[in-house]
C-alpha cells in the first residue's frame, strides 16, 4: 500500500477517531495520542493490511485494541505497586506495609548495581512500563534481545536478593 492510497483510505477517519478518543480517555492529551499511536500501527502494517471493506470500522478497532490494551497494562502495574507498597493486603499490619517498603528499597539498590544496559531495561519496562518495542526502539535491540537482557536481569536481582536475604545485609 502506498502513502498516497493510506491518506485515501484512513486520513477520512482521524476526526471521528479523535472524537471517539476523546470520550475513551477524557483528556485531550490522551486522545492525541491513542489516535496517533492507532495510525503508526496502521502505517506499519499496510503491507499485511488486507482489502479493508470498512477502514473506519477497521481504524477505530485498531485505536480501541490500544486503548484497552494500555487501560489493562495500567491495571496490572498499579496492582503490582500496591502489592509492593501496601504489603501485597488492604488489612496489612504497619509492619507489614514497613517491610514491604524497605524490600522495594532493598531491590532498587539491586537493581542499581547491575551493568548498565540491564539496568536501563529493567527500570524502562517494570518501573516506567514502557512497552517491549519501545525499550527496544530505544536501545538498539530486538524485541528478543531485550527480552533476554530483561530475564538476565530480573534473574540476578532475585539470585542477589536471596543471597542478601540469606546474610541480612546488601
Amino acid at each position: 500500500m502506498t502513502a498516497s492510497e493510506f491518506k485515501c483510505l484512513f486520513l477520512p477517519c482521524h476526526k471521528q477517531m479523535y472524537w471517539v478518543a476523546i470520550r475513551l480517555t477524557e483528556n485531550a492529551e490522551d486522545a492525541e495520542d491513542l489516535v496517533q499511536e492507532a495510525f503508526m500501527r496502521l502505517w506499519l502494517k499496510r503491507g499485511e493490511l488486507p482489502k479493508v471493506d470498512s477502514p473506519m470500522s477497521f481504524a477505530m478497532r485498531t485505536m480501541r485494541n490500544i486503548f484497552i490494551d494500555r487501560k489493562r497494562k495500567r491495571r496490572m502495574e498499579k496492582s503490582d505497586c500496591e502489592m509492593a507498597v501496601t504489603g501485597f493486603t488492604d488489612n496489612s499490619t504497619a509492619d507489614d506495609r514497613l517491610l514491604a517498603a524497605e524490600t522495594m528499597q532493598q531491590v532498587l539498590l539491586l537493581i542499581d548495581k547491575l551493568p548498565e544496559q540491564q539496568r536501563r531495561i529493567i527500570t524502562m519496562r517494570n518501573l516506567e512500563g514502557m512497552p517491549m518495542e519501545e525499550i527496544a526502539r530505544n536501545t538498539g535491540l530486538s524485541e528478543a534481545g531485550v527480552r533476554t537482557s530483561l530475564s538476565r536481569a530480573r534473574q540476578a536481582v532475585k539470585q542477589q536478593f536471596k543471597r542478601n536475604d540469606n546474610d541480612g545485609k546488601i
